[in-house]
């Protein structure tokens, strides 16, 4: 619904959207991948990125913030996540990051211990 809010908020601003989410239609998914990837966004003039809705899967929002980091990026970005507290959004945000834990321990050679989760072997 947050996503609803916002796409129709950007159009009426004339502000060009493409979106990928579980409400496009199955037909419809491959020509939303191949405009994105046809005419790809580098977004290196943005200087503030706000997130809504958290993914289950943290790397898609790493993407995401990536296009705003690339070469050429000559101010300090800051980004914005919007959650709701003790809400669905904040067991995402917590999972997230319990998600991004475990793959610096997996990542990195000798590692054994976790803030989150403590010692792990």
């Amino acid at each position: 619904m947050t996503l609803d809010i916002i796409e129709i908020g950007l159009k009426q601003a004339g502000i060009s959207v493409l979106r990928y989410d579980g409400k496009v239609p199955q037909g419809e998914r491959q020509k939303v991948i191949d405009r994105f990837r046809d005419d790809p966004l580098t977004l290196t003039v943005a200087s503030r990125a706000y997130l809504m809705e958290p993914s289950w899967n943290p790397t898609i929002e790493d993407q995401a913030l990536a296009r705003i980091h690339r070469m050429g990026q000559e101010q300090e970005v800051t980004t914005v996540r919007l959650y709701v507290k003790d809400s669905f959004e904040e067991a995402v945000v917590t999972n997230q990051k319990l998600k991004r834990e475990l793959a610096g321990i997996l990542l990195t050679p000798g590692r054994t211990e976790s803030s989150e989760m403590g010692h792990l072997e």
